[in-house]
């Protein structure tokens, strides 16, 4: 262990325990300005003015996971617009759109993308050459 400077030891030999007591106390004129702050406000007195303030949003960051060409035509979608708030629009879209229930299926339009898939595989099938 290292020992204490002569000049570190000469000041904390200063401030003993016996100043530190009389410290404590508060002179009257300090109580009467911390009783005015601890006070609490009268009913009919008007509140302070409070800042409102936007706070800022909190900040959060991600990586893309994009290609070179794909990221430079987003870039270019976004305009005038920064690419940090586009891409914020985009999340806050995708979370609203998960929080809303599904919509109920609509069972004619299933059973009619059914029979058009159908058609599709019919036709592929029959326009491929036997073996």
């Amino acid at each position: 262990m290292g020992r204490k400077s002569r000049l570190k030891r000469e000041r904390s030999e200063a401030t003993s325990f016996d100043d530190a007591e009389l410290a404590l106390e508060p002179s009257p004129e300090v109580r009467a300005d911390i009783e005015v702050l601890i006070a609490p406000p009268s009913p009919g007195a008007p509140r302070p003015k409070q800042s409102r303030k936007r706070r800022p949003v909190g900040a959060r960051v991600a990586r893309v996971a994009v290609d070179d060409a794909t990221w430079l035509a987003f870039k270019k979608l976004c305009g005038s617009t920064p690419a940090s708030i586009r891409l914020g629009q985009l999340v806050g879209a995708e979370v609203e759109r998960a929080r809303q229930p599904a919509p109920e299926p609509d069972a004619v339009a299933a059973v009619q993308a059914i029979r058009a898939h159908v058609d599709q595989l019919e036709a592929f099938v029959r326009s491929t050459p036997r073996q």
